[in-house]
């Protein structure tokens, strides 16, 4: 994870690093320098359409590039031509009547101009105030010659003007383009076309664009340069842009993580402070909110699909007795014990244990009738007894179809209470519809041996130890 200090020496270390190479970038230009004395050698051409003449001359010496020229009014259209190409070692093994243009070449061996930003051309011209000329990057060879594709005969021309003053002029690659009669002689797309590759090359080409015939005119070239960058713009940008991105995708990714964490973080502490909210905290049993988010859903479904479930509320007897003689801590000691024994219970059959309220525990018995669920709480009770520290009082009820979860506990609490007025420490059950009608009768509570006698509110009590109890029990109010 990055920390905000962290992040912020990363952005200042990455700024730093962009500030350095944007200066070493523009600091290391890449030039190649178009000068007598160096790889490239001048010469001068005629190119007619229709025929004619015209006078060109090859000044150059070792103190610059120079050409004259004159035109003849005998010709169509005035196409002469200066020429500085790169392949110098031609000069060496060319015989006097070859064109070193149309000699075989290695095209692996062309310089790739694709890296040329711009031309800086220094010159002056003599015998006129102004002249305008077009400047070419060429190629002209058979075997770079695509006859299928009219555009690799290469015609990347920019214009420019000189006059009788040294003067440097700069052509910018935009400047550069496809000549329009070229697109139209052949049917090119001028949009399509309108800007060229330099590469490949063979040389570089100025011709005069002029109509003025018999005017004898010197252009003196000080220098040529191209210049650019060893890496091109679009792809350093693109790279310094780039380390850019890595970072916000990096921070962002971090900021992702770091987000997730702490959601994951915040869902760990609401599940544990749902689970303390729906847990006792002494006993480690669902508390009663707990039971308020389940039991609805539960009492719903076994009462809609006609399944059996039965519900089982059950006191310490004489608990506040107990706690003020010993006092709170050995009170908690016993309600933690009870936990821990009815989890034991509830492990063992599949059903849910509840800490209800202050000594009251809830059983909740999916899949189980009244009769099943009366021998479990005899069961429970027997456990108890046997430890000879406490008692329990129990009160048993199967839910029937239309129960809702609040008519469940209270007739489960009317048999609890009806067992505390028996005398504590026996199970009883409720037997009855909503309204507490139900025909007398002595019921057998499974394996149970012991007597049941049922009052006329439908509440049935199996008698402790077997011995029996009385019929017809007028119960206090509210039990």
């Amino acid at each position: 994870m990055l920390s905000k200090v962290k992040l912020e020496n990363l952005i200042v270390a990455l700024l730093a690093i962009s500030v350095i190479l944007l200066v070493g970038y523009e600091a290391c230009p890449r030039e190649v320098v178009v000068a007598p004395g160096t790889q490239w050698f001048a010469d001068t051409d005629n190119d007619f359409f229709d025929g004619g003449s015209s006078v060109i001359e090859n000044l150059s010496n070792e103190d610059g590039f120079a050409f004259r020229y004159q035109l003849k009014p005998d010709i169509g259209y005035p196409f002469t031509l200066f020429l500085l190409s790169p392949r110098k070692e031609l000069l060496q093994s060319l015989d006097e009547d070859q064109d070193w243009r149309m000699v075989d070449i290695d095209k692996s061996q062309l310089p790739n101009m694709d890296w040329v930003e711009d031309v800086s051309i220094k010159a002056r011209i003599e015998g006129k105030p102004k002249e305008n000329f077009r400047f070419y990057f060429r190629s002209r060879s058979d075997e770079l010659y695509d006859v299928q594709d009219t555009t690799s005969r290469r015609y990347a021309q920019s214009l420019f003007t000189l006059t009788e003053e040294l003067q440097e002029v700069v052509l910018e690659r935009d400047m550069f383009h496809v000549p329009t009669w070229w697109l139209d002689q052949h049917a090119l797309d001028t949009h399509l076309h309108a800007k060229p590759d330099l590469s490949p090359f063979e040389w570089l080409e100025i011709t005069p664009s002029t109509t003025d015939f018999n005017e004898e005119i010197t252009v003196y070239v000080d220098s040529i340069t191209l210049r650019g960058h060893w890496i091109s713009p679009p792809v350093f940008y693109s790279g310094v842009l780039g380390m850019w991105l890595a970072l916000a995708v990096g921070v962002l990714g971090t900021w992702v993580a770091r987000i997730t964490g702490q959601l994951q973080s915040l869902k760990a502490e609401a599940e544990k402070f749902r689970d303390r909210a729906f847990h006792d905290c002494l006993t480690g049993l669902m508390n009663r909110h707990g039971v308020s988010e389940e039991m609805p859903s539960l009492v719903e479904f076994s009462t809609g699909e006609d399944k059996l479930l039965s519900i089982v509320l059950f006191d310490i007897d004489h608990f506040k007795i107990l706690n003020d003689t010993h006092g709170h801590a050995y009170g908690d000691a016993v309600l933690k014990e009870v936990g821990s024994t009815i989890s034991a219970f509830a492990n063992q059959y599949s059903m849910k244990a509840i800490r209800w309220g202050g000594e009251e525990f809830l059983v909740v018995v999916p899949d189980q009738g009244r009769e099943a669920t009366t021998n479990l709480a005899e069961k429970i009770r027997q456990t108890f007894e046997s430890q000879a520290v406490i008692t329990c009082s129990f009160g048993v009820y199967q839910l029937q179809r239309g129960d809702t979860l609040s008519d469940a506990i209270e007739r489960a609490d009317r048999a609890l209470y009806f067992a505390k007025y028996k005398g504590r420490n026996q199970v009883a059950v409720f037997q009855g519809d909503a309204n507490g009608n139900a025909p007398a009768q002595i019921v057998t509570a499974g394996d149970i041996d012991a007597c049941v006698t049922v009052d006329h509110a439908g509440i049935i009590a199996v008698g402790e130890r077997g011995k029996p109890t009385s019929n017809g029990l007028n119960l206090p109010p509210g039990i």
